[in-house]
């Protein structure tokens, strides 16, 4: 049954990022870290374009041939208000830095070593965002779903009198453990998480 009713999109509330196993599959045991302060979200497609090939002779066109595009997944884009450790380590990995006090507190983060080969982290990314329907006062949720993601390190800059606010850069494709599609949303009355 279709549902014409159209969502106002408002803002980005958080975003939860759950460790994968390397497969696709859920992995036992590794906590999922929800980034209560997001600023934005980017998504963009991502295809292989079909080829055009066109055979000319005789000052026209003789044929065409035009083959499909084909999508491979989405590209993701997220910008945090805040730099949290917890959360830069379950993406791209590297290591906490935590003080000497006992027990010792979270202080900071450091990549991974230079000049070595990366390894993979593979991620479910859900993205809450909040749903304006006025005057009627219907508000809901929409929930984007990234059910196989790879980050990479956040870009950031500082400058004066700014905020300094990092970004990820996601890949989000098919999930080969279930073939669960690069990117879905749904509507919920309560918010998801």
């Amino acid at each position: 049954m279709a549902n014409d009713t159209p969502y106002v999109l408002y803002g980005i509330r958080k975003y939860r990022v759950t460790p994968l196993l390397a497969t696709g599959a859920p992995s036992p045991g590794l906590a999922a870290y929800i980034m209560t302060e997001p600023q934005e979200m980017g998504v963009s497609g991502i295809y292989d374009e079909g080829e055009i090939a066109q055979l000319r002779g005789g000052d026209a066109l003789l044929c065409e041939v035009m083959e499909d595009d084909y999508l491979l997944g989405v590209d993701l884009t997220l910008r945090n208000a805040k730099m949290t450790p917890e959360g830069t380590q379950i993406m791209v990995g590297g290591d906490w830095i935590e003080d000497a006090a006992s027990p010792p507190v979270l202080i900071g983060w450091q990549a991974p070593l230079n000049n070595t080969a990366q390894p993979h982290f593979e991620l479910e990314v859900i993205v809450e965002v909040k749903t304006q329907d006025r005057p009627a006062s219907n508000d809901g949720w929409i929930t984007f779903t990234f059910p196989f993601c790879r980050a990479r390190l956040a870009d950031f800059a500082s400058a004066d009198r700014s905020f300094t606010t990092p970004s990820f850069a996601i890949q989000a494709r098919q999930n080969p453990y279930d073939d669960a599609r690069s990117v879905t949303w749904q509507q919920s009355a309560a918010q998801p998480f």
